[in-house]
């Protein structure tokens, strides 16, 4: 059957018209459901093991060859993993970057390159590896000294 948009909401969950963003929603939309569960919305799950999350359905979301673990979602991740209160502090690091960076240089440049990073890394696994979050923020640092 045709969906109804690209996005719609059915029986208190959203759905998307594109197969792999839907795959991705489900995860993120389990996620809080099972932590509000578990009654560890503010916590989260720790940082042991896998999110509870990617061991269901008989395996389907761990992939074909078992080794998927990623939520790809690091602002999920973050959920998940240290719960609403780390979320608070990874968006509270970021607004006081930018606001450091506009008082020194009087402008918001910063955004330039903050921006396009936080908007991937909602929809895919980047932030989740050892290099990628050391990079980005290396070079924050770097364009914080110099600046425009």
């Amino acid at each position: 059957p045709d969906a109804p948009s690209l996005f719609w909401i059915s029986e208190n969950s959203l759905y998307s018209a594109d197969g792999n963003l839907n795959w991705r929603m489900y995860i993120w939309q389990d996620i809080i459901m099972d932590l509000k569960d578990k009654d560890k919305i503010l916590l989260g799950y720790g940082y042991t093991g896998i999110i509870p999350v990617m061991e269901w359905y008989s395996g389907y979301r761990l992939g074909l060859d078992g080794l998927n673990e990623h939520v790809h979602n690091n602002w999920f991740n973050i959920i998940a993993r240290g719960g609403v209160f780390q979320l608070m502090l990874f968006l509270y690091l970021n607004f006081l970057l930018i606001k450091t960076y506009k008082e020194k240089h009087n402008n918001s440049t910063i955004l330039i390159f903050m921006i396009p990073v936080l908007v991937v890394s909602f929809f895919d696994a980047s932030m989740e590896n050892a290099h990628f979050p050391l990079i980005y923020y290396f070079f924050l640092g770097r364009y914080f000294k110099v600046g425009k």
